[in-house]
C-alpha cells in the first residue's frame, strides 16, 4: 500500500486567476495564490463565461497590449 505521505508528494495545486485589466490586481492575486501554496498559476485570459462584460476572461485576453 502507498502510504499518504507519498500520495500528497505528488499532488499539486495550481491556482485560476481572473480579474479586470489592471496589473495591480494581477500581481496581488498572484502573489497571494502563491503564498497561499499554489504551485502554479493559470491567468485565464479566455473564458467566455459570463464575464466579459465585466472587462474579465475572454475580454482581457483579446486586448493585445494586455498580454
Amino acid at each position: 500500500m502507498v502510504s499518504k505521505d507519498c500520495i500528497m508528494a505528488f499532488q499539486i495545486v495550481i491556482a485560476s486567476v481572473m480579474c479586470s485589466y489592471n496589473p495591480e490586481d494581477w500581481t496581488e492575486l498572484c502573489q497571494e495564490a502563491e503564498a497561499s501554496g499554489a504551485d502554479a498559476l493559470e491567468l485565464n485570459l479566455s473564458c467566455p463565461h459570463g464575464m466579459g462584460e465585466s472587462g474579465m476572461g475572454l475580454a482581457c485576453g483579446q486586448v493585445k497590449h494586455h498580454l
